[in-house]
């Protein structure tokens, strides 16, 4: 997860910050930061299949074929695991991502390195509002877990500026956490919430009949959406055995980045509340196509 503007953007930094990045790694050795997608043939033990499914289910969510040559951008992409994972399966395809936390980005680049990937994956830093392309660059565009950074309930800005560099004919996919409708919860249920999103530095979560109107209002026609709730719950349930670890690591040793291993530690438990507000949210996987007349305006 990772965005947000300047004022916004510095809350967003805290728990992305660099004595925080190595701690990544308990949850993904392949720094997918992102919650898994579980069927039925999938060990539900083996968290990186799960993590890796995800990616599977985005994939398949692009149609796009092998042999497609299109411009794809991650928005909000991390370390760019996603990316990765996708140009194994896109050899064609021009693979960008763009991310706010510069220790992030670092780490993708080196991890692309290792992968040998470097030169088919372009990664920089940036507000993914405020996105350094021209109008109708890309073909098509990702964002798993990041759209939740952006201003906003509706994300208005967002919808804008995914709208401005796709071009007619091109492919939105998100998966995020959105609150089911714009009714605010109990009390305690919005406690619970203000936790959550506190901990994970997000200023807003986005509303998804909202954001779905702001999609439309700018040329996005939205063709699928549907709730992975269920589908996340065995990844979510590695948490405490996660969380132990961080906290095992911080105390036996202390001298390697314990701060970051505390700060990671505490954001992810309070991921766990979010079970409790299953009345309220959904992660959603959301796919829309910008109709082919809007890509010239």
């Amino acid at each position: 997860m990772n965005h947000l503007r300047k004022n916004k953007n510095q809350r967003s930094s805290v728990i992305h910050n660099d004595s925080i990045l190595a701690a990544y790694r308990f949850w993904s050795p392949s720094y997918n930061i992102h919650f898994g997608y579980w069927q039925w043939g999938i060990n539900p033990f083996d968290r990186e299949a799960m993590l890796e499914a995800l990616n599977e289910e985005v994939l398949k969510s692009l149609q796009l074929l092998p042999s497609a040559r299109a411009r794809l951008l991650d928005a909000g992409c991390g370390t760019g695991a996603t990316l990765r994972y996708l140009s194994a399966h896109l050899p064609h395809v021009e693979l960008h991502g763009i991310g706010l936390a510069p220790g992030l980005i670092e780490m993708g680049r080196q991890l692309n390195g290792q992968n040998g990937v470097a030169k088919r994956i372009q990664l920089r830093c940036g507000d993914f509002q405020r996105l350094p392309f021209p109008r109708n660059f890309f073909d098509a565009i990702v964002a798993i877990e990041s759209v939740c950074y952006a201003t906003g309930k509706d994300k208005a800005d967002l919808a804008r500026e995914f709208s401005r560099v796709l071009t007619g004919g091109g492919t939105l996919v998100v998966v995020d956490v959105f609150m089911k409708s714009g009714k605010m919860p109990p009390r305690p249920f919005r406690w619970i919430l203000r936790k959550v999103t506190e901990s994970w530095a997000i200023g807003q979560v986005g509303v998804l009949p909202q954001f779905i109107k702001q999609l439309e209002l700018h040329g996005l026609e939205v063709h699928a959406v549907r709730n992975l709730s269920m589908n996340s719950i065995p990844s979510a349930l590695h948490i405490p055995l996660v969380v132990a670890r961080l906290l095992a690591s911080a105390i036996l040793r202390s001298e390697e980045n314990r701060k970051g291993k505390l700060q990671y530690a505490k954001a992810l438990f309070s991921t766990l509340l979010t079970g409790i507000l299953t009345p309220y949210l959904a992660y959603t996987l959301l796919v829309a196509e910008k109709s082919s007349g809007q890509g010239d305006k």
